[in-house]
Order: structure tokens, then sequence, then C-alpha cells
């Protein structure tokens, strides 16, 4: 139930949000890439994170 809510929460965050989405074609599979835009954010931070995010899945923790 806590899941549910939680998606809830950001669905309702981001549709406000601007999105757009493009098709491409990657060794013959077709795939459409959505954007979410949600405002400004320190890139270096942004990438920061999704660095140590990354690492850490990689490592299973």
């Amino acid at each position: 139930m806590e899941a549910n809510k939680k998606t809830d929460k950001i669905k309702n965050q981001t549709e406000d949000n601007p999105t757009s989405q493009r098709r491409c074609e990657i060794n013959g599979k077709r795939f459409l890439i959505t954007r979410h835009f949600e405002g400004n954010q320190d890139l270096s931070t942004l990438m920061t994170e999704i660095a140590i995010s990354r690492a850490n899945r990689e490592m299973g923790l």
C-alpha cells in the first residue's frame, strides 16, 4: 500500500511538468523515449547522485 502512495505522489508531482517524446530505432528495435522536465537542477549534483546510485546497484547494495 505504501508503494502505491509513493507512486501516486510522484505521478501527481510530474503531471504539471512538461514532457517530450521521441521515437528511435536501435539495432532494429524501436523505442519510445519520454523525457520528463522537473525544473532547474544542479547538473553536477544530479550526475553524482546517478553515479552513486548506479555503483550501488552494480555492487548489489
